[in-house]
């Protein structure tokens, strides 16, 4: 799949910019058996942005595609790219008010990662559910010709924090726990169902944990980045 040229990544939302997927097919089918294969399954431990993943998208419901993340504003095919939308003004912004009508997308992952800050330090954490299921970010994608290239690229959509995320960052991707959310998400749902989809998540879902800086490189892609770090201990 076609990348987008070498650009600048525009974080808009606030949110990380990593996440993982270890998923293996009969993980996959256990949760979304309607969604059929046409590749193995590839793990990537630390998906960055312009990397490619794997989403469902709306148009094409019962398949996986690859894409990759981040899209350009709205007119532009070059430049910047976005790779995150806040979920409360995605129907005022020109670059997502279209996508979210027709353009939603499922991405699929099992985890992410978020810094917390610590004095002058960036400390990296792992969030994934606590039975460690597949992870599904509610997000939004968008398709684009460029010097006779098609390429193709999704946003990963935040909300405010549930209570274990504020403990770490002020923001947090919009996550579909329930198949119900998932299919209602790439489905023909009104506005008032979008924005009930898109709220934060309910209290204690989630198992958050310290992780190796070495998640810090993109180029670090193996399944040790997942190893708990120990928390150091304070004075206090």
């Amino acid at each position: 799949m076609e990348r987008p040229e070498r650009c600048i990544i525009l974080n808009v939302s606030g949110m990380c910019g990593r996440f993982s997927n270890k998923l293996t097919e009969e993980k996959l089918e256990a949760y979304m058996a309607k969604v059929k294969l046409k590749y193995a399954l590839q793990p990537n431990y630390n998906i960055a942005p312009s990397h490619s993943a794997y989403v469902v998208k709306q148009s094409n419901p019962n398949e996986i595609s690859e894409m990759s993340w981040g899209i350009f504003p709205y007119g532009k095919t070059t430049g910047n790219l976005l790779i995150n939308a806040r979920s409360e003004t995605i129907f005022e912004k020109p670059t997502f008010k279209y996508a979210i009508r027709n353009r939603r997308c499922l991405v699929l992952g099992d985890s992410f990662y978020e810094w917390k800050k610590s004095g002058k330090d960036r400390i990296p954490y792992r969030i994934s559910w606590k039975d460690d299921g597949m992870m599904v970010f509610a997000g939004l994608y968008n398709e684009w010709i460029n010097n006779g290239n098609q390429f193709s690229g999704f946003v990963i959509l935040t909300s405010a924090p549930n209570l274990e995320m504020s403990t770490v960052h002020n923001r947090a991707p919009v996550l579909l726990k329930t198949e119900e959310e998932q299919l209602s998400w790439i489905s023909d749902i009104s506005y008032s169902k979008i924005q009930e989809l898109t709220q934060p998540l309910p209290d204690e879902l989630l198992h958050i944990y310290r992780v190796s800086q070495a998640v810090n490189k993109p180029i670090n892609n193996s399944l040790d980045l997942h190893r708990e770090i120990p928390e150091q201990p304070t004075l206090f």
